[in-house]
């Protein structure tokens, strides 16, 4: 039981630090201070099945891919959900340079009226 709780715990400091997160801030989404959460990095404290899914929530993976996977395929999934942020993020962009580009035709095309009538 004792090796379960340290690998779940360092499964979780795995993908915290993968992401770039401090203790204190996961500490302070799981509204503990960061010696507490500390301690349940450590192993020292067990992690409850409703504190998974609080942890996991912050980390945006699944409850059983923290327990599941192993650090590759953790890598993979977060790399995967980076890849489509990404995606994401630059279809955002184009959608608004495209309604950009829309509105420029539209004052483009009332000049042109404004020229002409004069």
């Amino acid at each position: 039981m004792e090796n379960v709780r340290v690998d779940l715990a360092a499964q979780i400091r795995f993908l915290r630090d993968l992401q770039g997160y401090s203790q204190d801030s996961l500490a302070s989404h799981l509204g503990i201070s960061q010696q507490a959460y500390q301690k349940l990095e450590c192993g020292k404290c067990r992690i409850t099945e409703d504190r998974l899914v609080q942890i996991s929530a912050f980390l945006e993976i699944e409850p059983w891919q923290i327990k599941s996977l192993n650090r590759i395929e953790l890598m993979s999934v977060y790399e995967q959900r980076q890849e489509h942020s990404a995606r994401l993020k630059i279809k955002k962009e184009v959608l608004s340079i495209q309604n950009q580009i829309e509105e420029l035709k539209k004052q483009n095309e009332h000049l042109l009226r404004q020229l002409n009538n004069s």
